[in-house]
C-alpha cells in the first residue's frame, strides 16, 4: 500500500462528524444556486471554483492554489456525507479506488465498485449515494478550457471517449449523458501518482499531472467495457447545422459554431458521421438540387446558384458522376 493509499483511507474530522452525528449536512448547499427540480428534489448547481472553496473550507488540502488559471482538481469524495442532487460546470469523473459506491444519474441508479468509474457532463443531475469508511472515491473535475486542442490531439478519435468529449465540449448539445467504465483497474496506479503530485506540490507537479492524465485518457480508450449514456447525439446536430446552413457554410464557421478548433473539428466530423465535412455539405447542396429539379421551374444555372455552388462545371460532373443522367435528363425522367 502507498503512502497515498494509506493517507485516503483515514478518516477527516468531516467524516468523523458525518459519521458520529445527524446534523443537517444540507445546509452547507443553502446558498448554491437551484436550477430545476427531479421528483420533488431541488437540483442545485456546483461550479468549479465553489468546489475549490468548499475544499479549502473543510481542509481538504488537495489543492492551496485558488485562481481562474487552475482548470484541473482532483478531490476524496467525503465519506458519509449527504450530497444533493445537482448538476455542474465541469466535467467530473468519479473514481472508484476501492469498496463501492451507487450513483444516481438522471433518474437511474448504477453501483461502481473498485475500478469502475463514471464520467459527468455538464447539466447531468446526479449525485453519490451512502458510502461508508472502506468507500474511496476519488473525483476529477475539469474545466472545458482543460481540453485544449493540443491535448485533444493525443485523445485516439475512436470509440465512446471520444464522442463524449465531443459531446461534452459541444456548445450546441447541452443534452445530460455520461459515461459509465467498467474494471479499469490498470488505471488505479496512474491515478494515485497524479493525485500525489496535487497532494506534495513538488516544482512542476502541475505538467507531471498534465501529462500523466493525458496517459490516464489514451489508456482509458483501451478499456473494453464502457457504455455511453446521454439524450442527443452530436452527428445529428452536426447534420441538421449544415442542412440549415450549407448554402454559405464553411469548416471555420461551423467549427467556431461548435466551439472546436476547425483542424479538431474535422476530425470529430468524419468519426462521428463516417464522411467528410466537404462530402456532408455536398451531399446536402445535392439533395436539395435534385428536389429543386423535381418541384420547380428553375433554370438549371439557377439551381446551382441557389445551392451555394460557384463552379458550374463542377456540379455537372459531379452530378453525373451520382446519378448516371444529367441534370436535364433527371429533370425529364421525373
Amino acid at each position: 500500500m502507498t503512502p497515498t493509499e494509506k493517507w485516503l483511507q483515514g478518516l477527516s474530522a468531516s467524516e468523523i462528524k458525518h459519521r458520529d452525528t445527524h446534523d443537517d449536512q444540507l445546509k452547507i448547499y443553502k446558498d448554491y444556486p437551484r436550477l430545476r427540480s427531479y421528483n420533488g428534489q431541488p437540483v442545485y448547481m456546483f461550479t468549479f471554483n465553489s468546489i475549490l472553496k468548499l475544499a479549502l473550507q473543510k481542509s481538504i488540502s488537495f489543492s492551496n492554489e485558488l485562481s481562474d488559471e487552475t482548470t484541473l482538481l482532483l478531490n476524496q469524495h467525503t465519506r458519509y456525507s449527504i450530497v444533493p442532487l445537482h448538476v455542474h460546470d465541469y466535467i467530473e469523473i468519479n473514481y472508484v479506488l476501492s469498496g463501492q459506491v451507487t450513483e444516481w444519474i438522471e433518474g437511474d441508479k448504477y453501483t461502481l465498485r473498485s475500478g469502475d468509474m463514471a464520467f459527468i457532463n455538464t447539466n447531468t443531475a446526479h449525485t453519490l449515494l451512502k458510502t461508508t469508511e472502506k468507500d474511496i472515491i476519488i473525483n476529477i473535475l475539469i474545466k472545458k478550457e482543460y481540453f485544449t486542442s493540443n491535448f485533444l490531439n493525443y485523445i485516439p478519435k475512436n470509440g465512446e471517449l471520444s464522442k463524449f468529449i465531443a459531446q461534452c465540449l459541444s456548445i450546441e448539445n447541452n443534452q445530460p449523458s455520461f459515461l459509465i467504465i467498467n474494471r479499469a483497474l490498470s488505471l488505479k496506479s496512474l491515478l494515485l501518482d497524479i493525485l500525489k503530485e496535487q497532494l506534495e506540490h513538488q516544482p512542476g507537479y502541475r505538467r507531471i499531472m498534465e501529462l500523466n492524465l493525458q496517459v490516464f485518457f489514451i489508456r482509458i480508450t483501451r478499456e473494453h467495457e464502457y457504455a455511453l449514456y446521454g439524450k442527443a447525439n452530436l452527428a445529428d446536430s452536426i447534420e441538421d447545422y449544415i442542412e440549415r446552413n450549407f448554402r454559405t457554410v464553411t469548416l471555420k464557421n461551423a467549427a467556431e459554431h461548435f466551439s472546436f478548433h476547425p483542424n479538431y473539428f474535422s476530425k470529430i466530423v468524419h468519426q462521428q458521421t463516417g464522411k467528410t465535412f466537404k462530402q456532408l455539405v455536398q451531399d446536402k447542396q445535392f439533395e436539395f438540387a435534385k428536389n429543386y429539379l423535381i418541384n420547380t421551374s428553375w433554370s438549371i444555372s439557377q439551381i446551382i446558384n441557389e445551392v451555394g455552388i460557384s463552379n458550374h462545371s463542377f456540379f455537372y460532373q459531379r452530378f453525373n458522376a451520382l446519378y448516371h443522367m444529367s441534370p436535364k435528363e433527371f429533370r425529364q425522367s421525373k
